[in-house]
């Protein structure tokens, strides 16, 4: 049982690892809502891990850095690969001009999500201020966003006063999907102060933003499904610098 507790958050970062191989291999296949339910679901077991070492006391330097190796294969690789398969889903032609290794040259762009996340995990490593207040955007959150594109695609939705608003189109132009790859590339290795989602405890006073971006997450969900993913995450970026003086 001691033995259990003492690697019980390793596992859960093993699990992550897990999720996000299954995922690329299921976007690779062909299936990238696949791809995006298993990274979600590797973002769970990344929050379970981290949790589960604080409350039995268990971190240690090995789990740390297995934690940052499972994140660039979930939170790096997987999403990346999501974008790289959209990319050639794209229903521009001019993408197929240029070629390397058979491959579309601008889909491979996808690859600057990857640099960014393994830069933005080394620099969380090397920094131990950022345990109240993140410097850049959090590689899950970024991840989540991709995840949040296919999902969007798989489920109709409808907005702006009852009429269908159909996303697809917008979400596989490349330019769209070339702004978010360097967009979200850029906020990862920016040093912008970002709220960290952490409750040292829970008064209203001292984590109100986070209790008021909490709040409003649960009706957008519901209303917006997975469209709330992004929006959230714009709203979670709006927040840091409204609330900024909070989080220094």
């Amino acid at each position: 049982m001691k033995l259990l507790t003492k690697n019980l958050a390793n596992i859960f970062t093993l699990t992550n690892l897990f999720l996000g191989f299954t995922g690329i291999i299921n976007t690779l296949y062909g299936d990238p809502v696949a791809g995006a339910l298993l990274l979600i679901l590797a973002a769970v077991f990344d929050f379970l891990d981290g949790a589960t070492a604080r409350i039995l006391k268990s971190q240690s330097k090995l789990g740390k850095q297995l934690d940052s190796l499972a994140d660039i294969v979930s939170f790096g690789i997987l999403p990346a690969t999501i974008l790289h398969v959209l990319l050639i889903k794209s229903h521009q032609d001019w993408i197929y001009r240029m070629h390397f290794t058979g491959l579309p040259l601008v889909s491979l762009l996808a690859f600057i999500f990857v640099i960014a996340a393994a830069l933005r995990l080394a620099k969380f490593n090397l920094d131990d201020n950022q345990l109240h207040v993140f410097k850049g955007l959090p590689t899950p959150a970024a991840a989540l966003f991709v995840a949040a594109l296919p999902l969007i695609m798989r489920f109709d939705l409808y907005v702006l006063s009852y009429e269908s608003f159909y996303l697809e189109s917008i979400i596989l132009n490349p330019w769209v999907l070339l702004l978010i790859t360097f967009g979200l590339s850029f906020l990862m290795l920016s040093n912008i102060p970002l709220l960290a989602i952490k409750f040292s405890d829970w008064s209203w006073e001292n984590n109100m933003p986070k209790y008021l971006l909490l709040l409003i997450s649960i009706p957008l969900f519901i209303f917006l499904l997975f469209l709330a993913i992004p929006i959230i995450i714009m709203l979670y970026i709006a927040f840091s610098f409204i609330f900024k003086t909070k989080i220094q």
